[in-house]
């Protein structure tokens, strides 16, 4: 029997060449865990249930093509108090106070009897355009076309601050301060070293 030492030199992520960096980096976003993104969907629901939407499934593609965005299905309806509650507890949520600013003069002028149910075209992407937005006072009387493409408008707004917030923290997920955080030692060719 023969018995051989092989020594490996192992880095630290600061250490590693720029190539082996970039490969670090790249394996990093390949097998980002898999619901990376549920922190995103649910602060999102959460602002969305004080504006009056209830969220019921969002979908998202990104972040490098034609066709990448974000959507949702679901209902909207006036929700008393919203904008003091989001001026309250999301003051840094500007767009998304103006949202709801938005929705509150039209719900305003039906009597706050404004509601919409948000479906998925035919479409086999997932952006703010994939989406149908209808809009009805209560007892189904119809509102004008002007407030209902205002709706729908408010709508794809916030389903572009969606796309952003999870653009946002796919970005966060795969930077470097993330990957020195985990603090894995690597090969010189960036492979992780068990």
């Amino acid at each position: 029997m023969r018995t051989i030492d092989i020594k490996i030199d192992l880095y630290k992520f600061e250490e590693l060449p720029q190539e082996s960096k970039d490969r670090v980096q790249q394996k990093h976003a390949e097998y980002l865990y898999e619901d990376w993104y549920e922190y995103t969907y649910d602060y999102m629901k959460e602002i969305g249930h004080i504006i009056g939407i209830d969220i019921h499934n969002i979908y998202f593609s990104g972040f490098w093509s034609q066709g990448d965005g974000a959507c949702f299905i679901g209902n909207y309806s006036y929700n008393a108090g919203n904008l003091n509650k989001l001026k309250k507890n999301y003051s840094q949520e500007t767009d998304i106070i103006e949202i709801a600013d938005q929705l509150l003069q039209i719900q305003k002028k039906y009597n706050y009897r404004i509601t919409s149910t948000i479906a998925r075209n035919h479409s086999h992407y997932s952006h703010e355009n994939s989406v149908n937005v209808e809009s009805v006072k209560h007892n189904d009387e119809p509102i004008s076309d002007n407030d209902d493409l205002k709706i729908e408008i408010q709508m794809k707004k916030f389903m572009k601050i969606i796309y952003n917030k999870l653009e946002e923290q796919y970005n966060a997920e795969i930077s470097i301060d993330m990957i020195k955080e985990k603090d894995f030692e690597y090969t010189i060719n960036g492979e992780i070293y068990n």
